[in-house]
């Protein structure tokens, strides 16, 4: 496991941060089962335990939320307005388009109840909340929050 040492959980060298402590040596053993010298031609698809164990499955999605994923691509967002909105190792996100032309990233999600924005792809000129109507800018910026103006200490 180049990159990671085992002691009572996996860290990352790099980072120092560790990862929620897993049963290493369990880990270890099924990494094993898979052998990585094989020729592609020769080689199988790793052992099922890897995608249905949930320790596997929960150090899978630590390991890929701290590195760059292909999630979309630059075709998908020809004109401002532009959205692909999808989820990510449990995460929702929602990437945009904005009129000047730059590519936004965001959580998909309300400021104020968590509701999912967008969902899919496709095109809109404002990202609308469907619980409440709070509407966002495709900069994801709150541009109205309907009902709000008598709150105090209420920060756009």
């Amino acid at each position: 496991m180049q990159g990671f040492w085992c002691s009572c959980g996996l860290k990352d060298i790099d980072s120092g941060h560790p990862f929620k402590e897993f049963d290493c040596m369990h880990i270890l053993t099924e990494i094993e089962k898979f052998n990585d010298s094989l020729e592609i031609e020769a080689s199988v698809t790793p052992p099922s335990s890897w995608c249905v164990n949930p320790e596997f499955v929960e150090l899978d999605q630590q390991l890929l939320k701290n590195q760059w994923q292909f999630v979309a691509s630059i075709d998908q967002f020809t004109e401002p307005g532009s959205y692909v909105a999808g989820d990510f190792a449990g995460e929702p996100y929602l990437i945009t388009r904005t009129e000047s032309g730059e590519l936004k990233a965001f959580y998909n999600v309300c400021k104020h109840h968590a509701a999912e924005l967008l969902v899919g792809s496709g095109c809109t000129r404002e990202i609308v909340c469907p619980y409440h109507a709070w509407s966002y800018a495709l900069d994801g910026r709150l541009k109205k929050a309907p009902q709000m103006a008598g709150v105090k200490n209420f920060d756009r």
